[in-house]
């Protein structure tokens, strides 16, 4: 799947707000409406869908993701924070996300 997003003309790190068009191999258009993040740019990779309530830190930090396009379901993730600089996982790396 590649992706396109509408009404971006900068590039930047800021969230970006709109329109996301997911266009599969076959041709078909997905339009996934909400806040993306990163730089503004096509990218190509298997859609997965996080549904839960909670540890939305912890999907967007788990390399098993990588090389997806991650989408967050639950209208409200953002509102419980994320963890501080200085924690760490079971493992002694760094748990953090940086936006």
């Amino acid at each position: 799947v590649s992706t396109h997003h509408h009404d971006q003309s900068e590039l930047d790190d800021s969230a970006v707000s709109g329109v996301l068009t997911l266009k599969s191999v076959q041709g078909e258009n997905l339009k996934v409406q909400g806040k993306s993040f990163g730089a503004v740019r096509a990218v190509a990779g298997e859609v997965v869908f996080n549904t839960g309530m909670v540890g939305y830190p912890e999907a967007l930090t788990d390399p098993s993701y990588r090389g997806q396009i991650l989408v967050l379901t639950f209208p409200l993730v953002g509102n419980y924070g994320v963890p501080d600089d200085e924690a760490k996982d079971e493992h002694g790396i760094g748990r953090r996300i940086q936006l």
